[in-house]
């Protein structure tokens, strides 16, 4: 072997042994700096009267035509496909979509340019109804203010933006033009609610890549179903796929312009309810979802999903989702935070990671009366948890499952119906219906308690379980007694209660990180 060769041997096997190094000496750096910018956030620029500002004031532009939505080549051809039940029902056949090419416009110009009240409709000053899908291309902007759109349930719309959607003091609802509402939803059951091609579709709204929402102060309902892609109410999605680049020169180059710029946007002060999803969002970056109300939606509140990074979710009311969780973030949601929003009485948990998101900061949060947990981290490592309140779940206060390097500071765990903080290592080769190549896991878990408050939760304070790894110093235990730990923790009770006080108790298990 060449001196050369030798040497880039030897440099990359140091590297080998270096990477996982650096990498665990990079995440907790980079989180003490995500809790450090979160308390330097100036929020009177996340305002309504900030996106308000923002607003265009002029409008400019004719290139607005209507084209066969077939023909409308950067939009899933799944959506349109699902769409198609909706047209044949209500006798289109040759469905079209208004397209908005080039330009700025506001609803009002929208209508006098289209000037069919078959496609695009003026009920009065304020209001507007539309029958057909409506698609805002990269160089143009659509604005909706002091204005109320209605999509037709009927007549299969939804509204695909790629360039600049402004909706300000505003209202975006499906319509059942024959009732007079925003429409009913099917009854299904529990079983059907998250199978595609179950639901009869309804209008929605979608950022696709490239595009960009500013959302203050408006109202959104009745929207989404379960569809194939990001049909589920309010969505930003790209539909880039790393792979296929690889496979084709002309899918690469398909793939390529979707991952030109990802979706993102700014929904400030809004009014989510009787949506599939709250929100939803697949290859995301850089959204702000600040000061919301998100209620009574179907699925879950809000929804990140997918590859989606760096998002700021905070202070956000977020209540009643109806089958599952108030706030979840799943599978690659990274570099994200979710702090001081109010999390109440969901079906699921309160606030949750999920399947490889990790650096994620969740501070200053309160959940009460989740039929879940306040609080859960799956498979997903590298989180501080905060400042929260978890209170009168009924799952745990926090449940840490296959997840290392969490660290949880000053959070109270009170009254919830089994324990205030519960850490396990479970394996989940019986769960059939998890692909583990997509989804993989470590059987390894591991919470850090530091100065916390565990108070009447009922079955315990702590609990470990599957042997993983705890360490405790400084929590507080109030009416814990005398049931203080349960689980891997139980036999060590009086040496974890005389070792908190000080230097701190270290359980480290044989799945502990």
């Amino acid at each position: 072997m060449g001196y050369c060769a030798l040497f880039l041997k030897r440099l990359i096997g140091g590297l080998g042994l270096l990477l996982p190094m650096m990498v665990q000496a990079e995440n907790p750096a980079r989180l003490n700096k995500m809790l450090a910018g979160y308390h330097k956030i100036n929020w009177r620029q996340y305002t309504v009267k900030a996106v308000r500002h923002k607003v265009p004031k002029k409008f400019h532009g004719n290139d607005v035509i209507l084209i066969p939505a077939e023909n409308i080549y950067l939009l899933p051809v799944s959506n349109l496909l699902e769409m198609r039940a909706a047209w044949r029902k209500a006798g289109i056949f040759n469905p079209q979509a208004i397209v908005i090419a080039n330009g700025v416009y506001d609803l009002a110009r929208l209508a006098r340019l289209i000037d069919d009240p078959n496609v695009f409709k003026r009920i009065n000053a304020h209001t507007f109804i539309s029958y057909q899908p409506i698609v805002v291309f990269p160089t143009a902007s659509l604005v909706i203010r002091n204005q109320t759109l209605r999509l037709s349930l009927r007549h299969g719309t939804f509204l695909a933006s790629f360039g600049l959607l402004f909706i300000v003091d505003s209202t975006v609802t499906s319509w059942d033009h024959k009732r007079g509402d925003p429409g009913p939803r099917e009854k299904l059951p529990e079983t059907q609610l998250l199978k595609t091609g179950v639901q009869f579709p309804r209008p929605y709204i979608t950022i696709r890549a490239g595009g960009k929402i500013y959302a203050a102060n408006s109202a959104f309902q009745g929207l989404g179903y379960k569809g194939k892609s990001s049909t589920f109410g309010m969505s930003m999605a790209s539909q880039f796929d790393r792979k296929a680049a690889y496979i084709s020169p002309l899918l690469g180059l398909k793939h390529s312009l979707h991952a030109s710029a990802l979706p993102t946007g700014w929904l400030i002060g809004n009014h989510f309810e009787d949506n599939f999803f709250g929100f939803y969002s697949r290859l995301a970056s850089d959204a702000v979802i600040v000061g919301n109300a998100y209620y009574n939606n179907v699925i879950y509140n809000i929804d990140p999903h997918d590859d989606s990074r760096r998002l700021l979710i905070a202070r956000n009311y977020v209540v009643n989702a109806g089958h599952a969780h108030g706030i979840i973030i799943s599978r690659r949601v990274d570099d994200s935070i979710i702090g001081e929003n109010l999390a109440l009485g969901n079906v699921g948990s309160g606030i949750m990671t999920d399947r490889n998101s990790i650096r994620t900061l969740i501070t200053g949060n309160i959940t009460m009366a989740n039929h879940g947990n306040g609080i859960g981290l799956s498979e997903s490592d590298y989180a501080i948890v905060q400042a929260n309140t978890a209170a009168y779940n009924w799952g745990n206060g926090i449940f840490i499952r296959n997840s290392c390097n969490i660290s949880l500071r000053d959070n109270a765990f009170i009254h919830n119906s089994k324990y205030g903080g519960e850490v396990a290592a479970i394996s989940l080769a019986y769960d059939k219906s998890r692909d583990l190549i997509a989804d993989p896991y470590h059987l390894a878990a591991e919470g850090v308690f530091t100065a916390n408050t565990f108070d009447n939760n009922y079955l315990a304070a702590a609990a470990a379980k599957g042997s993983p790894e705890v360490f405790m110093q400084k929590n507080r235990f109030v009416n814990s007694a005398p049931r203080y730990f349960s689980g891997d923790l139980e036999p060590f009770t009086h040496q974890i209660l005389q070792e908190n006080r000080s230097a701190g108790f270290h359980f480290k298990g044989e799945h502990g990180c």
